[in-house]
C-alpha cells in the first residue's frame, strides 16, 4: 500500500486517519506505561538483570511516541487548514 501525501487525502480520510492514530498512540502509551510499572517493581525487588534491559527497551520505544505525535499533529493541521 502506497502512502499518500496528506494534501491528496479527502477530509473524511484525514478524520479516519486521525482517529486511528489517536487510538493506536493511546494503546502504545498504555503498553509503555505498564512496562514502566513493571520496571519499577523489578527495581524494588532488586531484579536488575531483568529491569535494566527493559529500561533500555522503554526508552528506545518511547521515540515512536514522539514521532507518532508529530505525525498526528501534521494530520490535525491539515484538517484545520481545510475547515
Amino acid at each position: 500500500m502506497r502512502n499518500k501525501n496528506l494534501s491528496e487525502l479527502s477530509l473524511t480520510e484525514l478524520n479516519g486517519k486521525e482517529k486511528t492514530m489517536k487510538t493506536v498512540l493511546g494503546a502504545y502509551i498504555g503498553i509503555l506505561s505498564v512496562l514502566a510499572v513493571m520496571i519499577i517493581l523489578l527495581f524494588v525487588q532488586k531484579q536488575y538483570t531483568i529491569a535494566l534491559p527493559l529500561l533500555v527497551v522503554l526508552f528506545s520505544s518511547s521515540i515512536i511516541v514522539f514521532t507518532s505525535k508529530k505525525q498526528l499533529n501534521d494530520v490535525k493541521k491539515e484538517i484545520e487548514t481545510r475547515k
